[in-house]
């Protein structure tokens, strides 16, 4: 079957994965000029079309470093489409499945960021019920991402998509109460984290079955094997938490993640101090920066002293004097004194103090002249005129070459209120923060946060530029139209 060639304003390149809703393609924003997957559902099932709708209501509004970022919901003819970032990298299961050599603090920078991205959606009353291997995806740099929400739920929420007594998730992976049809909170994420997690350190399944009901019939009546005897690398800090999380009793496990990411962080401080980092803003906010890849180094102690162009040509402007003046006394640019001193020049042998007021005075002037002559070579290089007129230096092309443009806009208007490297570090806002705005950056991916007053959370957009590239971030921040597109749809019916 031919992929489309378009959907919505998206240009169709290759299909990239297909499931029970529908299909996956990799497409091109031709305005943004940007790689994104389009989910599209092709399914007549009513229910799944509305879970699909469930998933672009919740993962839409999640906006963490480690979550799937959601950029628009539409409907086209071949049905309703979902638009999230592309993400290059694999799944974690394929990984677990080839045994790839990671290291133990690779695998526990993997657990911790999932643990925090999962901490965030609960803080957002979000429970994700489908917790696995597959749902997570390991990008190049590291980074892990969560997807899926298809199966989330609402804390506390019971609509016709998830009555109690349904079992939904991925058979190896639920909880005993999501097995027995019970009603589920997030105690039920942490087991699955704990299943994850055991599989991840041991590359066993805690629970192994040749059949289904086998499976089944373990995650509720049989305990796995001690990780330390499956795996006997493991840190015995984890090993607790992960058994304690896989708990069959949920008011035995953990009641959330915080505990968990504190155990992670901890333990992977203890075994490489750059590989964890406490937060550096709350967890429950759209701006949480914390990551597993470590602090940022700090930055090297700055010279005593540095001669830079700058100073070079100061130094140059300060040293021609006016005509008629001499340079300072004992100066390298003054005239050498005859041999003998000034007596055996002819000239009377000055009194002691003569001249002090003199010298003093000239020297003030240069200061200021030194001071003048900063500022000038300051003003003109920060002048676009400067800039424009050395473009065709090798030198200045270096830099420009070695820049990048973001164009930042937000419908109505928004206000940033962060910048984000791709580790997690802050960078400097600039002075104007109002949209519409131009950033100057190096080439990178960065993270953007920005905030209308009106709007009920910020919004984040993730953009990657090149050298002497353009990058465009755009958000909607409130919508304008008072008529909701999904409610015209029929969805809500």
């Amino acid at each position: 079957m031919e992929p489309p060639r378009k959907i919505g304003k998206y240009e169709i390149l290759e299909r990239i994965g297909q499931g029970g809703f529908g299909l996956v393609y990799k497409a091109r924003d031709p305005f943004i000029k940007r790689l994104v997957a389009v989910k599209i559902c092709t399914s007549s099932d009513e229910t799944l079309r509305k879970r699909f709708l469930r998933e672009a209501e919740i993962a839409g509004n999640l906006h963490h470093r480690n979550v799937v970022t959601v950029f628009e919901f539409g409907y086209d003819d071949a049905g309703p489409f979902l638009i999230q970032e592309y993400l290059p990298g694999e799944d974690l299961d394929r990984k677990i499945k080839r045994r790839e050599p990671l290291s133990l603090v690779e695998r526990l920078r993997y657990l911790l960021q999932i643990a925090r991205a999962l901490e965030y959606a609960h803080k957002k009353g979000i429970l994700h019920r489908d917790i696995k291997p597959g749902n997570v995806r390991v990008l190049e740099d590291g980074r892990v991402k969560i997807l899926d929400f298809g199966i989330a739920k609402l804390s506390g929420a019971e609509t016709q998509l998830t009555r109690t007594g349904r079992v939904m998730g991925t058979a190896g992976y639920l909880s005993p109460e999501q097995l027995k049809g019970d009603p589920v909170d997030s105690r039920s994420d942490v087991f699955s984290f704990g299943v994850l997690a055991y599989e991840l350190l041991s590359y066993e399944h805690p629970f192994p079955g040749t059949t289904i009901s086998e499976l089944l019939d373990k995650v509720v009546h049989s305990d796995p094997r001690p990780l330390p005897v499956v795996w006997p690398d493991c840190p015995p800090e984890i090993a607790i938490m992960i058994a304690r999380s896989m708990d069959k009793d949920p008011e035995r496990r953990y009641a959330g993640f915080p505990e968990i990411t504190e155990v992670l962080s901890k333990v992977l401080a203890e075994l490489d101090p750059a590989a964890a980092t406490p937060r550096s803003l709350r967890p429950d906010t759209d701006q949480t920066v914390a990551t597993a890849d470590g602090p940022p180094p700090p930055p090297p102690p700055a010279p005593e002293h540095s001669v830079t162009a700058q100073d070079l040509e100061a130094t140059q402007l300060v040293d021609v004097l006016p005509d008629g003046e001499s340079p300072p006394p004992g100066t390298a640019q003054g005239p050498a004194a005859e041999p003998g001193g000034p007596e055996q020049a002819g000239q009377e042998a000055p009194k002691e103090g003569d001249g002090l007021l003199g010298r003093m005075i000239l020297a003030g002037g240069v200061a200021i002249l030194v001071a003048l002559a900063a500022v000038v070579i300051w003003w003109i290089a920060r002048s676009p005129q400067a800039r424009s007129a050395t473009d065709s230096a090798p030198a200045a092309q270096s830099v420009a070459d070695n820049e990048a443009e973001v164009v930042v806009d937000a419908v109505p208007w928004g206000r940033l209120i962060g910048i984000e490297d791709a580790d997690g570090s802050p960078l400097a806002l600039p002075p104007e923060t109002t949209t519409p705005l131009t950033l100057r950056l190096p080439p990178g991916t960065y993270t953007l946060t920005l905030i209308h007053p009106e709007a009920p959370d910020p919004v984040a957009c993730t953009v990657e530029v090149t050298a002497g590239g353009t990058g465009r971030c755009q958000v909607e921040l409130l919508r304008i139209d008072a008529n909701d597109y999904f409610e015209e749809a029929g969805w809500w019916q």
